[in-house]
């Protein structure tokens, strides 16, 4: 004998079109501003990590980059010119072809990152070698980069076994021309692409310009477990910034040197800024107040809830 699916079980679907505001198809949901203006070129190279290419374009471009996709001849098996022609603002480059497109003349880059940097590509751009659409348009981008006219970006993916003493003499040397080289994604004994909104980030922090970008910033931010009376209120002045997630991400993507007091369960914190917990509000003000003090941090954010 059947019996009646539970309500909360059962689908809600009403077969009708969707309740949501419409926006136009090739169109993203804006997140921010920090790359309003700013065109970013993304190279895409032969790893399995190319098929995120798609999903990557439309994140910058969130924070209002135009974007355009340089596919190398290896990363069409993984991911689509297609695909990366809708996600992407511009048409996608496929080959160097007497327009030129590689050397971006009437519109230069502020910005190149090669993701997926595969070992291939990462140890060609480290010595030199231009003899693809990805590692020709890599070779002009260094020049922008050291007339400081540009940003490059490389985001190293591969299997582990092919991280050896090669591939790290030309990350560092890589490292020491001024590339940005966006930590991988430690996992399952492979450098993995990093999540979107890391790389989002990378992006925002090598093009930051404005006049706080390296500022030291200390913020306290998440729900403390219970209020502190012993210092009510506290020396360290309120902020509106709001939400102390939101106010933190903003920040991070200004360039600016960050770090979080949280209570011990707190979560959220951006990727890649320095967390540090404590047990009691008091704890963590005092400290606060001391790095002011100390001159150890230029501003403190007090976003906690008490």
């Amino acid at each position: 004998m059947s019996r009646p699916p539970l309500p909360w079980a059962t689908p809600r679907y009403d077969l009708g079109p969707p309740k949501t505001v419409a926006i136009g198809d090739h169109a993203v949901d804006l997140r921010g501003d920090a790359l309003a203006g700013r065109r970013v070129a993304v190279l895409l190279c032969g790893g399995i990590a190319a098929f995120k290419g798609p999903s990557l374009l439309r994140a910058l471009r969130r924070e209002g980059a135009e974007t355009t996709a340089f596919l190398s001849e290896e990363a069409h098996r993984y991911v689509a010119a297609d695909a990366l022609s809708w996600a992407a603002d511009r048409p996608v480059v496929t080959a160097l072809s007497p327009r030129a497109e590689h050397l971006s003349d009437s519109a230069p880059f502020d910005a190149y990152l090669l993701a997926p940097a595969t070992y291939n590509s990462i140890n060609k751009l480290a010595v030199g070698v231009a003899d693809s659409l990805v590692t020709t348009t890599l070779a002009s981008a260094l020049g922008r980069m050291e007339r400081g006219e540009a940003a490059v970006l490389v985001a190293p993916t591969m299997h582990g076994s092919m991280h050896n003493s090669i591939l790290q003499g030309s990350l560092v040397r890589l490292a020491a021309m001024g590339v940005h080289v966006v930590p991988p994604r430690d996992a399952l004994g492979k450098d993995n692409l990093p999540t979107e909104e890391a790389l989002v980030a990378a992006v925002c922090r090598a093009l930051a310009r404005s006049e706080d970008a390296h500022k030291r910033v200390l913020l306290i931010g998440g729900r403390w477990p219970r209020p502190d009376q012993s210092l009510p209120g506290g020396p360290l002045p309120r902020s509106p910034d709001g939400d102390w997630r939101s106010a933190a991400w903003r920040r991070h993507l200004r360039g600016q040197q960050l770090g979080i007091f949280l209570p011990m369960d707190a979560s959220g914190a951006p990727e890649g800024v320095p967390v540090r917990r404590f047990g009691r509000w008091a704890e963590a003000e005092a400290i606060a107040a001391a790095c002011l003090e100390n001159n150890a941090v230029d501003e403190v954010i007090d976003l906690s809830l008490r």
